[in-house]
């Protein structure tokens, strides 16, 4: 009997100390388990992210940037983290134009004589809900694929948007897409005005979120793909080639300019020089002229008589040789009357 004691109570002692090695294990591993949970509301933010903590599901004041963030495990605490430095972008192609022939459809109507069979004309359309496209300043329409590049400049503000903030900035782009291209005619924006319409969209984009209170600068806006409407862009690219010829035409004429221009400003040189040298010749010949008639008034009117003897006597010197015959009248009250026969030249 007392064997049997010693042995039950070597047993029992047994298995107290089982249970107390296995109590001892258990405390050891609920202290590592509680420290893993504790642990886990650890965070490592990356240089790029700024962290914001939601405790109970309240958003806490304080931004956690690059580094740890130390939180109270989960459910407690919500870490969530936002790409502040990243730039995002977001594709904007409900206007592009469908690849395919353009849709067509039915249209009857009746002949301009009434007849009771009805003709069908199959037209090319663009569906107002189905297919996309918008329209510019001077009613043309046109299709295209955008893009838009943001940077997240306020973390909570964006974290306020909720999950459909995407679809608030899409709206907000098309918002200022479809003002910057109704105001302006579509040779502009498709051609020299196509950086300005960039800008303006950029802009009035940035003025809607910065009203809004979006928390998103917006720092690129690309046109990927501008063009008329399918069934109008033969008539575009008429337009664009007859542009082209004119270009074409305009730098052969400035070639041609800058080709003749030297030559046509050496012989307008040439001219200019000869016409100042006969002025000067001419001037001088009427200023010699001019003081000869001077001279001569100024004798006749001491001497009358004696220079208009002298005056007919040089026009006779001066005539004479020139002429066949000559009759010599007699004087009379007004002077002597000469009658001339001009020599007769030959051809």
């Amino acid at each position: 009997m007392k064997a049997a004691r010693r042995s039950a109570s070597r047993n029992a002692q047994a298995i107290l100390d089982a249970l107390r090695s296995s109590l001892a294990l258990l405390r050891w591993a609920l202290v590592v388990l509680l420290l893993v949970y504790l642990g886990s509301g650890i965070t490592s933010v990356a240089p790029h992210e700024t962290a914001l903590v939601l405790r109970f599901g309240k958003l806490q004041p304080a931004l956690r940037h690059s580094g740890l963030v130390f939180a109270l495990p989960p459910p407690l605490d919500e870490v969530v983290k936002i790409p502040i430095s990243s730039v995002q972008e977001i594709a904007l192609e409900a206007w592009a134009a469908q690849p395919g022939e353009a849709p067509v459809r039915k249209l009857e109507f009746e002949a301009s004589q009434r007849t009771d069979d009805p003709q069908v004309l199959l037209v090319p359309y663009l569906h107002p809900v189905h297919h996309g496209y918008t329209l510019t300043g001077d009613a043309n329409i046109v299709q295209g694929r955008f893009a838009a590049r943001y940077q997240i400049a306020d973390p909570v503000a964006w974290f306020r948007l909720g999950e459909r903030r995407v679809e608030l900035i899409e709206a907000l782009l098309y918002d200022a897409l479809t003002v910057a291209l109704a105001g302006r005619p579509v040779d502009h924006v498709l051609t020299s005005g196509l950086e300005e319409t960039r800008t303006a969209i950029r802009v009035r984009a940035q003025s809607g979120a910065d009203r809004l209170a979006l928390g998103v600068h917006f720092t690129a806006v690309e046109v990927r793909e501008l063009t008329p409407a399918r069934h109008v862009l033969p008539a575009f690219e008429q337009v664009v080639n007859a542009q082209m010829e004119a270009r074409t035409a305009l730098e052969a004429a400035r070639s041609y300019q800058v080709s003749q221009l030297p030559g046509a400003e050496s012989e307008a040189y040439r001219i200019r020089q000869a016409a100042e040298a006969s002025a000067q010749s001419l001037l001088a010949g009427a200023g010699g002229e001019a003081a000869s008639f001077l001279a001569i008034l100024a004798e006749y009117r001491r001497h009358p008589g004696l220079v208009r003897t002298r005056l007919r006597a040089e026009t006779l010197q001066q005539v004479m040789p020139k002429i066949v015959s000559k009759s010599f009248l007699p004087a009379d009250q007004e002077g002597t009357r000469i009658l001339l026969s001009p020599r007769h030249q030959s051809p």
